[in-house]
């Protein structure tokens, strides 16, 4: 597998599937959303942009230049990535590939994260006069649940955080449709 098919990999995991397709979590339900497949490849070439580095062994350089692109402490994520590879037997991570995948999957776990909290966040908003610790909650309820326009909502979150980090269009319609299908469910 090339760095290519890591980073391929990696970014439709659970989110996206071809031609235009967003996904829940479980691969259950596909909603199409046109242009998901230029913000997708667009973040696809971010994210192989100077893949040399990590070839020459520039591991650090490599991870902070992505970071920054994406508008993140690349300390954070260093950190992060040594965290992550130190349990793993060396001969696993002396594979360029293997850790080359989980670099990429700390800066998309990173952007998943960030995502998640944005649409917790807006959606606090909505929940007027409610406690928090309800709505947490529901949230937990809803995602163990597996409920499908929960987990629809938060795919088309990470999406638009990649259109934003790409500079590309994002059809904001869609993400307020199932915006409001998780409000109705919270309330």
């Amino acid at each position: 597998m090339d760095y290519k098919e890591v980073a391929t990999y990696i970014l439709h995991q659970q989110l996206f599937a071809e031609p235009n397709l967003i996904r829940d979590r479980r691969s259950l339900v596909n909603i199409p959303i046109e242009g998901s497949d230029v913000i997708i490849n667009k973040m696809l070439d971010l994210v192989l942009l100077n893949i040399e580095l990590w070839e020459q062994g520039k591991e650090k350089e490599y991870i902070t230049q992505l970071a920054e692109k994406i508008g993140f402490d690349p300390k954070r994520i260093i950190l992060e990535f040594h965290i992550r590879i130190k349990p793993i037997p060396k001969e696993q991570v002396s594979n360029s590939r293997f850790k080359y995948m989980l670099a990429i999957s700390e800066v998309i776990k990173t952007i998943h994260e960030e995502s998640t909290d944005k649409v917790v966040k807006l959606l606090e908003k909505k929940f007027k006069g409610k406690k928090r610790r309800d709505l947490d909650l529901k949230l937990q309820t809803l995602s163990e649940q597996n409920n499908l326009e929960f987990s629809l909502l938060l795919n088309l979150a990470i999406l638009k955080e990649y259109a934003e980090i790409v500079k590309a269009h994002y059809p904001l319609d869609i993400f307020n449709e199932y915006f409001e299908k998780v409000l109705q469910l919270l309330n």
